[in-house]
């Protein structure tokens, strides 16, 4: 079904409205009608443009003004007024009548000053561009609190002069006659008009607010119709981009909190935007609440701060090894790029956690120094005593025996200490590659094995190993690599316990597991030492005797 006109709904009541009154009134109060006339327009004016500017609103501020073109000549022949949409700095960008590139710089106009100033502008002057008196209302359309525009309105005085010059004195008897109907007409069409306006503006809040699931009545109006029509395409539209957006957010959500590297976002003013888990943790910050936080509060390092600073001012990437002191010291290798080459303001700060890393390499360092010094000390000793045999020992036989026994005890100190080390490095190259080679044998055999292989250091001290261990009690086992481990074990309990005290071992499955407990009554290790006795070739005894 054809939807009517809104002008042909609208005008014919509207004319026979403005007959009737001037009918009623007559000439004697033509001036004063004309007035009233004239301020109804105006008001009339201003309730258009009021609905007008809100359905322009977020073309105007995404400046998309082919559409609000399209739109502003639909409504003029809705309403039967001109409009015009004028830019803070007076230059047209829309009219129902003429081409903006036709008319002149609208800055000086009275209306056009008023609504840039916050008012409703109107006045009423012969228009240049149609060569006729008409009465014009302005408003400014507001985006983020600034003003962006000035959508007016124009009416022609002309018409209300035609109007008024039918009113003849006679009628003034019919007035009271006259105004009922009139009133009615006029509140069965303003009715009808707010009516419909009144949902679709009712519908667009709801839009604004975030809720698409409400569909806006479409009236059986032509242009209320497509109105209708087109704000429900938009709320589809608007929900699909959000959708999309939403999505995504939580996948960058999803990659930023999966990450092991710690992200920090901070803006210009160094307030923290985004943060990771990763780098709250790093941190020892909340990330809930971290979000609008100042780093320089809230995480409190100058050289963190510094680096940041830096970034902002010069755009230059750069990267720095800093200590960061949160739950524990952390050796913290810190990335900072620049937002200002993706057109944004701030900076985004990635964190490495190198304490390990740090750690390690204290390791090799004195692992270096610790092997140095084990091996220096039988290299010496065996260069002193052959210097000292070539020197004319060896032409004493008694002598010359003890020398070359001392050498040969240095010796196999030099090579234990090299079978140790190829003992680490082939364990760690079979723990990374998962080969080492796992039989099925018996655990006692192991343990008395190693008993045995320790048995005379503790007969040196009288000292007794007990082991307790059942007969058949067996395990997927490398046997010579647990004999060595357990060989060590026994090995400190001798070293660091005193004369005639008793090592016990015991081997007990439990909970799917065998456990090897090696318990001695000795002084022990001190408990500075405790934290690093797996460390290789650490030595608590720095003096080594």
């Amino acid at each position: 079904m054809a939807r009517k006109r809104l002008l042909w709904q609208l005008y014919p009541a509207y004319l026979l409205l403005i007959i009737l009154s001037l009918s009623a009134v007559g000439v004697y109060s033509s001036v004063m009608l004309r007035n009233v006339k004239i301020k109804n327009e105006t008001e009339n004016l201003v309730r258009s443009i009021n609905i007008l500017s809100d359905l322009l609103k977020q073309d105007v501020s995404n400046g998309n003004f082919d559409s609000v073109a399209e739109i502003i000549k639909k409504a003029s022949i809705a309403a039967g007024r001109r409009f015009t949409l004028i830019l803070p700095d007076g230059k047209v960008i829309a009219d129902s009548e003429k081409s903006p590139l036709q008319m002149e710089n609208h800055a000086d106009r009275t209306e056009i000053k008023q609504a840039l100033h916050g008012r409703i502008g109107t006045s009423r002057r012969i228009s240049p561009t149609l060569g006729i008196e008409m009465i014009y209302a302005a408003i400014g359309i507001k985006h983020d609190g600034k003003i962006i525009a000035v959508l007016r309105a124009a009416s022609p005085a002309g018409r209300l002069g035609n109007e008024i010059k039918g009113v003849y004195s006679h009628l003034i008897l019919v007035a009271a006659a006259t105004a009922v109907i009139a009133a009615v007409l006029s509140l069965m069409l303003a009715h009808k008009v707010s009516s419909t306006f009144g949902k679709m503006t009712e519908g667009a809040k709801r839009f604004a607010a975030g809720d698409f699931k409400i569909h806006i009545p479409v009236p059986d109006l032509r242009e209320p119709g497509e109105l209708a029509e087109t704000l429900n395409a938009m709320a589809i539209s608007l929900e699909e981009r959000i959708k999309t957006i939403e999505l995504q957010r939580n996948e960058l959500k999803a990659v930023l909190s999966s990450m092991v590297e710690g992200v920090l976002v901070v803006d210009e003013q160094q307030q923290i935007k985004t943060i990771n888990n990763a780098a709250a943790n790093l941190l020892g910050i909340d990330p809930v609440g971290a979000a609008g936080q100042n780093t320089v509060i809230l995480i409190r390092n100058i050289e963190l701060q510094e680096l940041v600073e830096s970034v902002m001012k010069t755009g230059q990437t750069a990267e720095k090894d800093i200590m960061i002191y949160a739950e524990s010291p952390r050796y913290v290798q810190v990335h900072c790029v620049s937002l200002q080459k993706t057109g944004g303001k701030g900076v985004v700060i990635v964190f490495n956690d190198i304490t390990r890393i740090h750690r390690l390499e204290n390791i090799r360092r004195e692992f270096v120094s610790n092997v140095s010094h084990e091996l220096k000390t039988p290299i010496t000793s065996i260069k002193g005593f052959v210097e000292t045999l070539l020197d004319g020992a060896v032409d004493n036989p008694q002598d010359a025996r003890k020398f070359l026994d001392i050498i040969v005890r240095q010796t196999n100190r030099l090579n234990a200490i090299i079978e140790d080390i190829l003992s680490l490095s082939r364990i760690e190259q079979e723990s990374e590659t998962g080969r080492m080679e796992l039989n099925r044998g018996l655990i006692k055999e192991v343990l008395q094995s190693a008993v045995s292989a320790c048995q005379i250091k503790a007969a040196e001290k009288q000292m007794q190993i007990k082991v307790e261990c059942d007969d058949n009690l067996a395990a997927p086992i490398n046997a010579l690599l647990l004999e060595q481990a357990i060989v060590n074990l026994i090995d400190n309990a001798i070293k660091y316990s005193d004369a005639e005290k008793e090592i016990s071992i015991c081997a007990a499955g439990a909970n799917g597991n065998i456990e090897i407990r090696i318990t001695d009554n000795g002084f022990g290790i001190a408990s500075e030492h405790i934290g690093r006795i797996f460390e290789r070739f650490y030595v608590a005894d720095k003096a080594r005797s």
